[in-house]
C-alpha cells in the first residue's frame, strides 16, 4: 500500500467555488519512506487572486502561475494519483481540498474524481493529548516539537501532514493504514459532485449535476447564460454557425486575406458577441478559425495577464516565424467599429432565437 499526502491552494473561492493554482503532494510507503518527493503541480487558475492569497500564500512568481497549464491538462495525472486502488489518500482538513477538486471538475465540465480520503485533522480530535492544535501549523508544532519552516505552500503542507501522521503513528505504535482505518469517522469518499463523511451531512457542491431541458440541452447555471458550456444550446448553435456562416451583402472587403482567432477565455464566455464578431469578419471578407496556427490575427482575452492555451500556441508559432499579430481587445473593437456599450446591448441568445423564429414563420411554404 502507498500513501498520497496532498494539499491544495486556491486563487480565490468566490461563488463558493475554489479555483486551484497548486496541488502539492508526496507519496510514501508504509514506513513513511519517500517514494515520490514533495512536488507542486502548478496551474493557471483562470481567475483573479484574492489580496490575502497574493500577500500571505502565493509562493511562486505570478508569471510562473499564469504560464502554467490549466486544470484540465493536469486532470489525467490527478485522476491517476487519487484513484489508484493501491493508494490511501490523506490530507489535513481534507474535505475543503476535496471540494476544490470537485469544483474544478465541474467548472471545466470534467467527470468528477472518485476516490476515498482520510483526514488527519479528525484523528487529532480523538487524541488524549495535544488536541488544541486546530491548524496544521499548530498541530505540527504540538506533535513534532518544532515550528514548520514553510507553510501555505501546497507541497510543504503535504509534507507537514505526512510528518504529523508519522508522529501520531509512533505515539500509538501503529502503521498508517491501521491508524487511518481505526475509526470510520476518519474516512470520506466522493460520489458524483458530492463528498460524504460518516455522521456528517453530505456536501453537494452547489448541486453541480448538470440540468437538461426537454430537448436534451444542458441548462447553463445562473449567470452563465451567455457561456458556451459543453452540451448547451449556445455551444451547439455556435458550432453550426461557424460551419454555415455566409457573408451579408453591402460591406467593404477590407479584411480580405485575414483570418482571426479568439482567446478561448473570451470566446467560450461571450456567445452573443462571438456570433456578431464572426458575422462581421466574414461580411468584410475575412475568415474565423479556432486554430491559432491558421490565424493572421489573434485577439487576446479581456484580462491581459491571462493566457489560454490558444494564445500560447499562437506565440509559439510566432517564435517559429509565423505571420501572426496579437491584438488587444480594445484595438479589435476599433477595427470592428463597435463600442463596449453597443456590444453589451446586442440581443441576448434567447432574443436572437425568438427573432429567428419569427423570420422563419414569415417564410412562405
Amino acid at each position: 500500500m502507498k500513501y498520497l499526502f496532498f494539499d491544495i491552494e486556491c486563487a480565490n473561492c468566490q461563488g463558493s467555488q475554489g479555483k486551484i493554482f497548486s496541488f502539492g503532494y508526496l507519496v510514501t510507503d508504509r514506513d513513511f519512506n519517500i517514494l515520490v518527493p514533495p512536488t507542486d503541480i502548478l496551474m493557471n487558475p483562470d481567475s483573479h487572486f484574492e489580496p490575502y492569497v497574493l500577500n500571505k500564500i502565493l509562493s511562486y512568481p505570478m508569471d510562473q502561475i499564469k504560464n502554467s497549464p490549466e486544470f484540465p491538462e493536469h486532470y489525467g495525472k490527478l485522476k491517476a494519483l487519487l484513484e489508484d486502488p493501491d493508494t490511501m489518500v490523506v490530507g489535513f482538513a481534507v474535505r475543503n481540498d476535496v471540494g476544490f477538486l470537485l469544483d474544478e471538475c465541474y467548472r471545466y465540465q470534467l467527470d468528477p474524481l472518485s476516490f476515498q480520503f482520510y483526514d488527519v485533522q479528525l484523528i487529532l480530535e480523538h487524541q488524549d493529548i495535544n488536541k488544541e492544535g486546530k491548524s496544521l501549523e499548530k498541530a505540527y508544532e504540538a506533535w513534532c516539537g518544532e515550528m514548520p519552516q514553510v507553510v501555505h505552500r501546497s507541497d510543504a503542507d503535504a509534507e507537514l501532514t505526512m510528518q504529523l501522521l508519522a508522529s501520531l503513528c509512533r505515539y500509538h505504535s501503529l502503521y498508517p493504514d491501521e491508524l487511518l482505518t481505526e475509526s470510520e469517522e476518519y474516512m470520506g469518499f466522493t460520489r458524483d459532485f458530492t463528498w460524504y463523511f460518516p455522521g456528517k451531512e453530505p456536501v453537494d457542491h452547489l448541486s453541480k449535476k448538470p440540468q437538461y431541458d426537454e430537448e436534451g440541452y444542458r441548462i447553463p447555471p445562473a449567470g452563465k447564460e451567455n457561456w458556451m458550456l459543453k452540451g448547451t444550446r449556445n455551444r451547439d448553435e455556435y458550432m453550426v454557425f461557424l460551419d454555415t456562416v455566409k457573408p451579408e451583402p453591402g460591406y467593404q472587403q477590407d479584411l480580405a486575406g485575414l483570418s482571426f482567432c479568439f482567446s478561448q477565455l473570451y470566446e467560450e464566455r461571450h456567445c452573443k458577441e462571438m456570433f456578431y464578431f464572426v458575422q462581421m469578419i466574414v461580411n468584410r471578407g475575412g475568415k474565423y478559425t479556432k486554430s491559432p496556427g491558421r490565424a493572421k490575427r489573434f485577439v487576446c482575452s479581456l484580462q491581459k495577464d491571462l493566457k489560454c492555451n490558444r494564445q500560447k500556441k499562437a506565440e509559439h508559432e510566432m517564435r517559429r516565424g509565423a505571420d501572426i499579430q496579437i491584438m488587444e481587445f480594445p484595438k479589435f473593437l476599433q477595427l470592428m467599429g463597435i463600442t463596449r456599450k453597443e456590444l453589451r446591448n446586442l440581443p441576448s441568445m434567447e432574443e436572437r432565437r425568438m427573432e429567428l423564429a419569427k423570420e422563419t414563420e414569415k417564410v412562405p411554404g
